[in-house]
């Protein structure tokens, strides 16, 4: 199958291309956020890195599924996608993507419950970003580490997220840092130009391991400080002469 198989007879291609869908009110977007490894906390810069695959899920109406698929792959520029902000990212790579008009045969999947095709964006991504750290309570301190996600050029009022989900793959640890969970949220934001625009903000929870700064630092530091008194030993026997 080609985009034009899939164009209804009211629409063309150049418009499904160029021009986000029809809806009434804001068009709704789903999106899903899977972190699928978390690498490199700086605590000097304030910054950390993930690795993970974002998913984005929205309804065109100018789009039908042909007769006996449930599935068609499409190539980039096919169909109009919502644009990603990652508005605290240093540095973004997008490392693979996809995008498919779907008909959900396990709903297990679905972010939100929907009725015919829906269009899924599957972005892989790398991203390092930036942090906020207070160390009052160190080496027992606990963050919240954002990633915040904007939806880029399309106000409010016009397209807005309207599920978020975040997901933390099986096995993911880090030598320093306990992953305890992950949530989400979504948020009006409003930028210098009085616009609101709608973001979805992920924040992983993690605990540091002290265990490992016990062995690394203070053990080191209790040796030092018992052969420093060892240093200034006097035996009782000499004192009286003394």
């Amino acid at each position: 199958y080609t985009i034009a198989d899939l164009v209804s007879s009211a629409s063309s291609t150049d418009a499904v291309k160029s021009q986000r869908p029809p809806s009434d009110g804001p068009l709704k977007v789903d999106c899903r956020v899977i972190i699928t490894n978390f690498m490199a906390v700086d605590q000097v810069k304030g910054t950390f890195d993930v690795q993970g695959t974002i998913m984005t899920v929205w309804q065109d109406s100018r789009l039908a599924m042909p007769a006996g698929a449930t599935r068609v792959q499409l190539t980039d520029g096919d169909v109009w996608t919502p644009e990603h902000d990652f508005y605290n990212s240093v540095k973004m790579t997008i490392q693979a993507s996809k995008i498919a008009l779907l008909s959900w045969e396990d709903k297990s999947y679905m972010i939100h419950e929907e009725e015919g095709a829906t269009l899924v964006l599957t972005e892989r991504f790398v991203c390092t970003f930036s942090m906020r750290m207070s160390f009052v309570s160190y080496p027992f301190d606990k963050h919240a580490l954002p990633i915040e996600i904007d939806l880029f050029g399309n106000p409010a009022q016009y397209v807005e997220f309207r599920t978020s989900q975040v997901e933390l793959a099986e096995g993911l640890s880090d030598p320093e840092w306990a992953i305890v969970a992950a949530e989400s949220d979504l948020s009006l934001v409003t930028k210098p130009t009085g616009l609101k625009y709608s973001r979805m903000a992920v924040h992983l929870h993690v605990s540091r391991l002290w265990v490992n700064k016990a062995f690394s630092i203070y053990t080191p530091l209790i040796f030092i400080f018992i052969l420093s008194y060892g240093s200034y030993f006097v035996d009782p026997g000499p004192l009286p002469a003394r």
